[in-house]
């Protein structure tokens, strides 16, 4: 506790001692004063001050605006199947990018959406990528627009735009 009390006063020393030393070569480095006298000449006969010109004010900029954010693609995997698409009812934002990804498990589907003009054909084992706006509101129905056996006609699905 001793040691640590004696180092804080040698260094509190040893600062006063830089700071005399700073002062004392400040005062040391002050030019002589001169003995002969100067002439000072009267206030009027300086220049008179003359204002600088004003500038035209800048013109207002207007910030550019950010452009667009690409829209948000709402992508859904889908598998067809006799006789149910899975999942049955896709839910979406008004005026989103959908992105359907249509996998047929079994045999040739066909997938309609006549409110979108789409009607694509589904072949087995492939996926099959269909791409729209939803850019109209409301419920919509699809289907499977190719024959697929007998129970075909229940083979439908629902897309909701909100």
């Amino acid at each position: 506790m001793m040691g640590a009390s004696l180092s804080r006063n040698l260094l509190l020393a040893s600062i006063l001692v830089v700071l005399s030393l700073l002062v004392l070569a400040g005062c040391a480095a002050k030019q002589p004063v001169s003995t002969t006298s100067s002439v000072e000449a009267p206030i009027e006969s300086f220049p008179p001050v003359v204002a600088e010109p004003e500038l035209p004010a800048e013109p207002a900029t207007v910030p550019a605006q950010a452009p667009a954010a690409a829209p948000v693609v709402q992508t859904f995997k889908l598998t067809a199947q006799r006789f149910f698409f899975t999942p049955a009812t896709i839910e979406v934002p008004l005026n989103s990018m959908v992105r359907l990804v249509i996998t047929s498990m079994d045999t040739t589907h066909g997938f309609s959406l006549p409110a979108f003009g789409i009607n694509r054909t589904l072949e087995p084992n492939k996926a099959t990528v269909i791409e729209f706006t939803a850019n109209q509101a409301g419920t919509f129905p699809f289907v499977c627009s190719v024959f697929c056996g007998q129970g075909h006609g229940g083979m439908r699905g629902t897309l909701i735009v909100k």
